[in-house]
């Protein structure tokens, strides 16, 4: 065994998990294809124009109106972002709200007490009663969050890892090194 955390997971944890991964790992990436995007039409607009114009009054005339449209629909855009953050608001009210009703038969969807081992070739996980192993090679992503490393082993679930478990900086450094290795 390579690594070993024994911890406690909270419904902020779980929280907190579900915010990162609606709200954080979408919203950049949108985000830098958006500009992307809008940065390229620019440009290709701006090259055809010149092409076909020649550069002169009407030309920067012209491009400064392709501009203002294209920063007008980009803020635009990042209004809808705004917007959003509203929504994602309302959805972590709704996993509040199922989180409590969940509370109310007994079985949450996290494992309170929780110990994860790291060994040469798998995870063991053993969440209250419940055992899971997983082969390194099932990493799909391996992210940090603002209190926890993510180690996801699908698209929408992963191993919550709060930075609490880790005794030291240097120790969460030392394995978000090693998990980073093992995900490769």
């Amino acid at each position: 065994m390579l690594y070993q955390f024994e911890f406690s997971l909270s419904e902020k944890d779980y929280l907190d998990f579900n915010v990162f991964h609606n709200v954080k790992s979408s919203e950049n990436t949108s985000k830098k294809s958006i500009i992307i995007f809008f940065s390229a039409i620019l440009v290709v607009f701006s090259l055809l124009f010149i092409t076909n114009h020649g550069l002169n009054t009407t030309t920067f005339i012209s491009i400064g109106i392709a501009m203002f449209i294209v920063i007008f629909v980009f803020f635009f855009i990042m209004f809808i972002f705004k917007v959003t953050r509203l929504n994602n608001l309302l959805t972590i009210l709704i996993l509040k709200l199922q989180i409590r009703s969940i509370k109310k038969t007994g079985k949450l969807p996290f494992g309170k007490e929780n110990v994860i081992r790291f060994y040469e070739d798998f995870i063991l996980s053993i969440e209250d009663s419940t055992e899971t192993k997983m082969q390194y090679a099932r990493i799909e992503k391996v992210a940090e969050g603002k209190k926890a490393i993510y180690i996801y082993s699908s698209a929408i679930q992963a191993f919550i890892l709060p930075f609490s478990a880790f005794s030291n900086g240097q120790e969460r450094n030392e394995f978000w090194a090693f998990i980073n290795q093992k995900h490769q």
